[in-house]
């Protein structure tokens, strides 16, 4: 009932606003335009039948057929000349006579997308020289680490790894933890950046940080992008030293189960994404552990307190990360139609 409710008053509030934003002379075209079949078109594309209507799924082929016939109805003309089509594999849409798929399917432009979710088969291990001889340690995913990754394919990374502070790049007074204390660029190329989740002086809320209105020295795709634009692999985030030690999924617990949720994109995407692998201070003390000409809870303290950025090769440690996806090719559509104008010289232009 409260559906019902909602979807009428969504209604009416799409019908008045129309009327207030059209120009005069067009309210002969609003006329046609009815609360019950704007009612009738909500409750339908947005019932729990249709499940959301994902991309490539049965519901969203139906919705689609919903949309064309309407466009049909309507007397819109059809542009796409399909080079194949798509079988119609359900027949529970009202009105719709399934033999007669063509009619619909003109108004399809068909494309493909790809469904890909991260199996449980991935991997994380470093590598410590011990002498002459190398220690592998592995890690449990889903316990010692997660990995937020949106890539098309598989990856397999043996890297060093860089110490790249909080992973800002254009902070206060000159901030940069992507160059040395000489102001030398740092070359990522082939390795796998280290950040800290967090930034300088973030325990004081009167710091010139914590009052910035700028969420770039915050958010972390910002920090991911300035590594992989500098050529990182891949992003290991630990949690700061600085902070009270928690377990990995308590300090992330609101957004860890989304890298766990399928996700769709364009299957001819030509977007590269790098993995980050959130880690646990089990792995952290091990990367650290070995470094023994740093202190890494004292540098960081010190980054804050300077305002200073302290970038380091990390020495005697190499990662192993392998990342697995499940993935399918998915065929879904757009549905187009076409309104010829009749305005002599306007009827040529496509909106």
């Amino acid at each position: 009932m409260l559906n019902r409710i909602s979807s009428i008053v969504i209604a009416v509030i799409f019908l008045n606003a129309l009327y207030a934003q059209i120009p005069s002379g067009y309210e002969k075209g609003l006329e046609t335009l009815s609360v019950n079949e704007l009612e009738a078109d909500l409750q339908y594309l947005a019932s729990d039948e249709m499940a959301g209507r994902p991309a490539g799924s049965d519901e969203n082929l139906l919705a689609g057929i919903y949309i064309a016939r309407a466009f049909k109805q309507a007397g819109l003309i059809p542009l796409i000349e399909n080079k194949y089509s798509k079988p119609f594999n359900r027949n529970d849409l009202p009105d719709v006579k399934l033999e007669n798929a063509a009619d619909y399917q003109s108004y399809f432009q068909y494309f493909n997308i790809q469904k890909s979710k991260l199996s449980d088969n991935n991997k994380l291990a470093l590598i410590s020289e011990n002498g002459r001889s190398n220690v592998t340690k592995n890690y449990l995913f889903k316990g010692d680490f997660y990995i937020d990754y949106d890539g098309l394919c598989d990856l397999e990374i043996q890297s060093d790894l860089v110490f790249a502070g909080f992973g800002i790049d254009n902070g206060l007074d000159g901030y940069d933890d992507f160059t040395d204390g000489d102001g030398n660029p740092l070359d990522l190329t082939g390795k796998t950046a280290v950040i800290i989740d967090g930034f300088p002086r973030e325990e004081d809320p009167e710091s010139e940080y914590s009052k910035l209105r700028s969420n770039e020295h915050r958010i972390m795709k910002y920090k991911v992008r300035n590594a992989q634009e500098r050529g990182a692999l891949a992003v290991i985030i630990i949690q700061s030293p600085l902070k009270q030690r928690q377990p990995l999924e308590s300090v992330y617990i609101n957004f860890l189960s989304a890298y766990d949720k399928e996700s769709t994109k364009l299957h001819a995407s030509k977007r590269e994404y790098i993995p980050v692998v959130y880690v646990s201070h089990k792995i952290s003390d091990d990367i650290f552990d070995r470094q023994s000409d740093v202190n890494i809870k004292e540098t960081i303290k010190n980054m804050s307190e300077s305002n200073r950025p302290a970038p380091f090769e990390i020495k005697d440690v190499r990662l192993n990360l392998s990342v697995d996806i499940n993935y399918e090719v998915l065929t879904t559509q757009n549905v187009v139609g076409f309104i010829e104008g009749s305005d002599p010289e306007l009827r040529n232009g496509v909106v």
